[in-house]
């Protein structure tokens, strides 16, 4: 069985997490590879779709050439910030060799990248879809935003994925969550797939717990203090919620909290009184952000299933969650607390409980190592694969 993941990118974190899938399918034996139209790993496994391509599309990008739906989406961005990307691209990669050889098609975060019409025309192949987000739902759209609902562009690529998609009969989805998929299984660009459930994996051979003290010397926070955790890749994005987090710790009445924050702070926004370490590289660096926490805290207003938890569980350290997407499928009375609601109050109520507990981190540590770890991840992929070949024979 030959399996081929398709995703723009293998960095970030849909990129990140298609890899992680194709390494853990490799070392189960499965001849597993990566096409991707922006590489930034060293794995032999990714392929890169063309270095030329990439780059006269960036030196377009830069000298500002952009077709009309590129320029009604910047009108978009502008009036409503989201994550906008189109379905369409001048790639056939229904042509490509890596394409034509393989027996599964696996794809993940495929924007601006995969050309919709042509692809799904061409590939007669099964087609399994991993969701990293709700964007397959949506037009243009990454998040769910009723206000644009009826723009021109919206309508016209929704309309283009539910032609495209809705006749497949060779279609099967991934959503990463309970919850994700309660949400959008009825939705008629998908009327016709098989659905499943599969969560985030995390290798704990990788993440695991230090020293609680050496941790924090590595950033210079004394020991006298709690501190909780907080990752995003842009820290300023309103969306991962750090501003809410600081409100909710200001109504704990608490004046011993230091937060921690990971990732790039591409707006430069000021945040007082928080400990911002920027990117880090490695599971290693990771794992000492995690550990020098006594609590790991995820703000988001919106996720799929999100990496950082798991990891942050991996290292033995609890964690409070708003009720978001994967939250009930994280989130036992042993490894944290998910909020009673999106509210700052109910944030702030979850945070004052949590440090007033007394977690076990080495049994938080053994159910991640049981749940989600890649040999049991990977497990499940395999069995949607032989059920995708089955169904396809069968035809």
């Amino acid at each position: 069985m030959k399996v081929l993941h398709i995703s723009t990118s293998d960095s970030g974190g849909a990129g990140g997490c298609a890899r992680r899938i194709n390494a853990a399918l490799f070392d189960e034996g499965v001849d597993s590879r990566m096409l991707v139209y922006r590489k930034k790993s060293k794995d032999d496994r990714v392929v890169r779709y063309s270095h030329l391509g990439y780059r006269i599309e960036r030196l377009m990008k830069d000298l500002g050439f952009k077709t009309s739906d590129m320029k009604d989406i910047s009108a978009l961005k502008a009036w409503r910030p989201n994550v906008y990307t189109l379905p369409v691209s001048k790639h056939d990669l229904s042509r490509h060799p890596l394409v034509k050889e393989a027996d599964i098609i696996h794809l993940h975060w495929i924007n601006n990248f995969v050309d919709y019409p042509s692809f799904f025309k061409n590939v007669d192949k099964p087609i399994i879809w991993t969701l990293h987000d709700e964007n397959l739902f949506h037009g243009v759209a990454h998040y769910d935003d009723p206000a644009i609902k009826n723009e021109a562009i919206e309508i016209k690529f929704r309309k283009l994925k539910e032609k495209c998609l809705s006749v497949l009969d060779n279609l099967h989805i991934v959503f990463l969550s309970e919850y994700m998929k309660r949400q959008y299984v009825d939705e008629p660009v998908i009327t016709s797939a098989s659905k499943y459930i599969i969560n985030n994996m995390v290798d704990c051979s990788v993440f695991a717990g230090i020293d609680k003290n050496v941790a924090r010397e590595r950033f210079n926070i004394p020991s006298d203090v709690k501190v909780i955790s907080f990752v995003a890749d842009n820290i300023s994005d309103n969306r991962k919620g750090l501003t809410n987090l600081l409100e909710a710790i200001k109504k704990t009445g608490r004046d011993d909290i230091v937060v921690l924050a990971v990732g790039a702070n591409r707006d430069g926004t000021d945040f007082d009184g928080v400990v911002q370490t920027g990117r880090l590289s490695g599971a290693g660096e990771m794992s000492a952000a995690y550990s020098a926490a006594d609590l790991f805290v995820m703000p988001s207003l919106a996720e799929a299933f999100a990496q950082s938890p798991i990891e942050a569980m991996a290292c033995g350290v609890p964690v409070v969650m708003t009720p978001i997407s994967g939250s009930d499928e994280l989130i036992k009375d042993y490894n944290g607390i998910r909020c009673a609601d999106m509210s700052i109050e109910a944030l702030s109520v979850a945070i004052n409980e949590a440090l007033s507990r007394n977690y076990d981190p080495k049994a938080i540590r053994e159910d991640v190592e049981s749940r989600f770890s890649p040999y049991a991840i990977a497990s499940r992929y395999i069995e949607v694969y032989n059920h995708a070949l089955t169904a396809c024979k069968s035809k």
